[in-house]
């Protein structure tokens, strides 16, 4: 058996056409995968380390035709599948293997696009089987031009702090990526003062920043390193900056960002500070939904009325939702709600009562609102809300009431 270089021996960044390299975690598993593949690919890479060592070729070599990788001791198999899957070329055969034995946990590395999955120990006969199984290729996503997936962008933007635009945000993310099983992501575009990874209880990244300042350095395997796996569907890319720091960015940075992850992310939730909207506003021009969240305040219709004008500039074919936020928290400081419509000049597509026990206990626990009490108001509500976001669109995002009113103000003009 050859060693790793030979990754490169065909030339001209191609592979020998029965070219095979395995990844594997333990003897024994290395010893069944020589013995099957010693006379048929004598040229064969035969490598310790797993998936991790996958992932250190993979980023250098092109990938060979067949590829075996044990993702067994990987703490997070599903986020290394599809960083692996990021890696490889669409036409590589991917066969994992791994101690889990569960027809769900085939089904998600099915649907990344894992041809095969074998549970160790692995004998003789299914191993052959599995190679000699067709060459059908694994399944690639279709352009971004395909409607029926393209990427849904959802920007969630509070029109002045202290609404909770953030925890909406975050919830909603983890409804649609836990309750509704679908791949998606948050980003945090405030780095300084982004409280995104600490209501999810994780460590804040590293990497966010780097990638929005250097955009030349964004590839798939940066953002899936950057990227902190909050469970098996959703993913956050997060950041805590000092703040005697400058830090900017560009919005084509952020789209050259949003470009790079995973194609299997449906659907990517943007938390971005409203003071970073009025600067740079181009920063939603691609989302498909933006939520404009308000508190029930003088203050908050004005600046919906304000922001909303802007985002119709900006992202005019974007769907807007008006969603009013902890409402109740404040019942003696609250205009009604029919009086904030009528300011704003913009209907109402959702409303999200407060809960203060709720609140607390999912602030204490950095835990998600359902997490806690699944069959509270708020959740219900942001449930609706939530549905409306992800359903599917046609050829453009349907326009809300909010968004069509804008369409005929803009017309006037």
């Amino acid at each position: 058996m050859s060693a790793l270089p030979a990754f490169n021996e065909a030339g001209n960044g191609s592979l020998a056409n029965e070219q095979l390299a395995a990844f594997l975690s333990d003897p024994d598993t290395r010893s069944v995968v020589q013995a099957v593949v010693a006379e048929r690919w004598p040229n064969a890479v035969l490598q310790e380390g797993g998936l991790s060592a996958a992932l250190g070729a993979l980023s250098q070599n092109p990938s060979p035709p067949i590829l075996i990788v044990d993702l067994a001791g990987s703490e997070d198999p599903n986020a290394g599948a599809r960083s692996l899957l990021a890696l490889c070329d669409p036409a590589t055969r991917v066969i994992a293997m791994g101690t889990v034995n569960d027809i769900d946990y085939y089904r998600r590395l099915s649907e990344l696009g894992v041809n095969d999955y074998l549970v160790k120990p692995i004998d003789l006969g299914t191993l052959v089987k599995a190679l000699e199984a067709g060459t059908r290729p694994r399944p690639v996503l279709r352009a971004v031009e395909d409607e029926e997936l393209e990427r849904n962008i959802i920007s969630v933007v509070g029109v002045r702090g202290g609404v909770g635009a953030t925890t909406l945000a975050v919830n909603l993310a983890w409804i649609v990526g836990h309750e509704m099983q679908r791949n998606c992501a948050i980003v945090d575009l405030d780095l300084q003062f982004g409280t995104v990874g600490l209501q999810l209880d994780l460590e804040p990244s590293h990497g966010l920043r780097e990638a929005l300042e250097n955009p030349d350095r964004i590839d798939a395997l940066f953002i899936a390193s950057a990227m902190a796996n909050e469970g098996e569907n959703l993913f956050v890319l997060s950041a805590e900056e000092p703040f005697d720091e400058r830090v900017d960015y560009t919005s084509d940075a952020c789209t050259k960002l949003i470009a790079a992850l995973p194609e299997d992310l449906k659907d990517v939730f943007l938390d971005i500070p409203s003071r970073s909207v009025v600067e740079n506003p181009s920063l939603i021009k691609q989302s498909r939904k933006i939520v404009l969240v308000s508190d029930l305040s003088l203050v908050g219709m004005r600046d919906v009325a304000r922001l909303s004008k802007l985002c119709a500039e900006a992202a005019p074919d974007a769907a807007l939702h008006i969603v009013l936020n902890r409402v109740g928290m404040a019942a003696k400081g609250e205009i009604p709600k029919a009086e904030f419509v009528k300011g704003a000049e913009l209907p109402v597509s959702h409303q999200i009562p407060f809960d203060a026990k709720l609140a607390a206990m999912a602030g204490i626990a950095g835990k998600s609102f359902p997490e806690i009490a699944s069959r509270s108001a708020p959740v219900k509500n942001m449930r609706k809300l939530a549905s409306d976001l992800v359903q599917r669109q046609d050829h453009a995002a349907p326009k809300t009431a909010a968004t069509a009113l804008l369409s005929k103000l803009r017309k006037k003009k």
